[in-house]
């Protein structure tokens, strides 16, 4: 009995050794698999990223057009004149009572 317990413990002891074999190579291919996955999200982020800038940029630039043109509209349709002045009121010294005078 002592021998059959033996072979028992051989043989799981061996079979465990070549499972664990085969799985480090199948964490490799798939950490090359996930890397690469990895690597074409990052890609993608960068290059819609970079089209959001674009747009955005595009979008400035109409603005600062339809500014100008608007701008350009205004000074041709109205010459400025200058803006008649007011005349100033006139400023009246106070009146100083007896005992509200300095001192």
């Amino acid at each position: 009995m002592d021998m059959k317990n033996l072979v028992v413990v051989v043989l799981v002891a061996g079979m465990m050794v070549l499972a664990s074999c085969g799985n480090a190579q199948k964490k490799a291919e798939q950490a090359k698999l996930d890397s690469a996955r990895i690597a074409d999200s990052i890609a993608k982020v960068k290059a819609d990223s970079a089209r959001v800038a674009d747009s955005l940029a595009q979008i400035e630039k109409a603005r600062q057009d339809s500014i100008a043109q608007a701008e350009a509209a205004a000074a041709q349709q109205k010459p400025q004149q200058p803006k008649p002045q007011q005349p100033k009121p006139a400023t009246q010294p106070e009146q100083v009572k007896a005992g509200q005078g300095k001192g």
